[in-house]
């Protein structure tokens, strides 16, 4: 991946429209995280709970995902609360966590529609943050599976 993006780069920018080149940059760094999330998912490390800005963690992501969202014609409306909300967690699983929840509501959204992301502070040592959808909802079965490794619809 590394090679490709860099011959990419290398190439002569006026030979590619402008915008197809910056478009298929932004594509090639989007691969680019992916691949880095299953390599660290393939190879565990210790978990590292250190003090860490949740606001910047769920903005990431949601900018992240806003592309696949806006693929099935979905809006993600975001009120992420404007100073940082640190908390005591390991980022990259937090980070996971936001995606994978935010990635089944935007699949359980089937005909367009909100998707909105919200976090405030509740209290001293309370955070809130809400990710809801306007898709098909969950059986009882399926919420039972929730929380196990792997599980997928």
């Amino acid at each position: 991946m590394t090679s490709i993006k860099g011959f990419f780069q290398l190439l002569d920018k006026s030979r590619i429209a402008a915008e197809y080149y910056d478009i298929m940059l932004k594509d090639f760094n989007q691969i680019e995280s992916i691949i880095n999330e299953f390599l660290a998912l393939a190879k565990p490390e210790a978990a590292s709970y250190i003090p860490t800005d949740l606001k910047t963690i769920l903005s990431k992501v949601v900018t992240f995902l806003e592309s696949e969202a806006n693929l099935k014609n979905i809006i993600i409306e975001s009120k992420i609360a404007i100073d940082p909300l640190f908390i005591i967690c390991d980022e990259s699983q937090m980070k996971q966590v936001f995606l994978n929840i935010i990635i089944n509501a935007i699949k359980s959204t089937t005909n367009g529609g909100v998707l909105k992301v919200s976090m405030e502070k509740k209290d001293e040592e309370s955070v809130i943050v809400l990710i809801i959808d306007q898709g098909c909802g969950m059986t009882e079965d399926r919420v039972k599976k929730l929380g196990e490794p792997f599980y997928s619809h």
